[in-house]
């Protein structure tokens, strides 16, 4: 009898342990790769996890968004009494997710390296189009405004401290500088919610030929450019039809300056401006307050007890973007100054956050003008602007850069960028 017993045990623990070799998924979804083979030994507790189960209908996706534009969304859902947002996706191809998710929930704290609040939204997600640890671009709809003014950027200009302002033609048809507040962009124009009034004409292009206070004229179609070229014509036209003038009114004006010349308070030698050091770095993700308290207040406090400093100047933008000029007295070896500012710097990256000693923080020497602007052309009329700038940056920039005496060049005009998408669809 203890003989049939001890068989019956026997068999109701392989009968237990046999259910053990089934292993049921705690939740509905894809499994990925295994990460362990078939007749491995697996136990309660393994440090591995024998796989792993993604649930991909729906899907949760996470949009981080600064704490400014979170109160201002957060105000649109008060004044329509909704809480329920709807979000829209991009691709990172750029195209537009088919489905419509909504806005589930948001953080209740804001990240202080960053100063922003994670959202999570929720999209349905039954092609499983969307996989986790894919990034994509959110769009959340705070609403229809009707009477919205769009503005090109190219017509819009910032300060150093990030205040906006346009350049505009007022009823007088003169020029004028006015300050406005630009709250996001949409597509390649800014949306201005004031400082500016429907009718009102910004000026988009050729701001480096208008300065405020100028009056303008408007001017329509071919036969006013024609007319306003007649009436410039005569002048030229009137020193090459008399040219003995030309030669007399020439040599009058060089006599006088010959005789002026020895007049006139002219020094030595010009005046030659002080030395400066500039320091740039980058804090991805982070707002300007944000970046002053965290990056640039530091370095500032290390740099005291610099020989020869007379004063600092910072700017910290949007962007993430830090620069800190240090100015020395005239005279200062340059070299030995950026030395000094190089050992301080290092005193003070420890402190900094672990994201801008990941980019980098370089040390240059900056002059407040340019010594020589050259400009480039080609005579073949098949290359463009961006051809010109990807040959003078793959082979005229560096080159410069690299002759002594030269601190820093400074390339203007259109940069040449590619884009790759890989289509996962097509056989391997």
């Amino acid at each position: 009898m203890p003989i049939v017993i001890a068989a019956k045990a026997a068999v109701e623990s392989a009968r237990i342990n046999l259910a053990y070799t089934k292993v049921t998924s705690p939740i509905s979804g894809r499994i990925g790769k295994s990460s362990v083979t078939e007749g491995a030994l697996v136990t309660n507790g393994q440090a591995d996890a024998m796989a792993t189960v993604q649930q991909l209908d729906p899907i949760y996706v996470d949009v981080t968004e600064s704490s400014n534009d979170f109160m201002r969304l957060k105000q649109e859902s008060l004044q329509h009494g909704s809480d329920t947002k709807s979000v829209q996706l991009i691709m990172e191809n750029g195209k537009p997710y088919a489905l419509q998710g909504t806005l589930q929930f948001s953080d209740v704290t804001v990240d202080e390296s960053t100063g922003s609040i994670t959202l999570r939204a929720i999209f349905p997600n039954p092609q499983h189009a969307l996989l986790p640890g894919m990034f994509v671009r959110a769009r959340i709809d705070e609403g229809v405004s009707p009477d919205a003014i769009l503005v090109p950027q190219q017509g819009v200009t910032r300060t150093p401290r990030g205040d906006a302002s346009v350049m505009l033609v007022n009823d007088k048809n003169q020029v004028e500088t006015r300050a406005v507040t630009a709250s996001q962009a949409i597509g390649d124009k800014w949306l201005i919610t004031s400082g500016l009034k429907a009718g009102e004409k910004v000026i988009v292009s050729g701001l480096q030929k208008v300065r405020p206070g100028v009056t303008v004229e408007g001017r329509r179609g071919y036969r006013d450019v024609r007319r306003a070229n007649k009436v410039r014509i005569p002048m030229s036209k009137f020193f090459i039809h008399r040219p003995v003038f030309a030669w007399v009114l020439a040599i009058i004006m060089m006599i006088a300056g010959g005789l002026a010349i020895m007049q006139l308070p002219i020094a030595q030698y010009p005046t030659i401006a002080p030395p400066a050091v500039a320091i740039s770095a980058t804090y991805p993700g982070a707002d300007a307050q944000t970046v002053q308290d965290t990056v640039t207040q530091v370095i500032e406090q290390n740099m005291n007890g610099i020989d020869n400093l007379m004063y600092m100047s910072s700017t910290s933008d949007s962007a993430g973007g830090v620069t800190i000029t240090l100015t020395f007295k005239s005279g200062t070896d340059p070299d030995i100054a950026q030395v000094q500012v190089q050992n301080k710097l290092q005193l003070a990256t420890p402190l900094l956050p672990q994201e801008v000693q990941q980019q980098g923080i370089s040390v240059e020497k900056s002059s407040s003008s340019f010594l020589m602007v050259a400009g480039f052309i080609s005579d073949n009329t098949s290359t463009t602007q961006d051809d010109i700038s990807d040959y003078v940056a793959s082979n005229v920039k560096d080159t410069i850069s690299r002759l002594n005496g030269v601190g820093d060049v400074q390339l203007f005009g259109a940069q040449y960028a590619m884009r790759v998408w890989l289509d996962g669809n097509l056989p391997e």
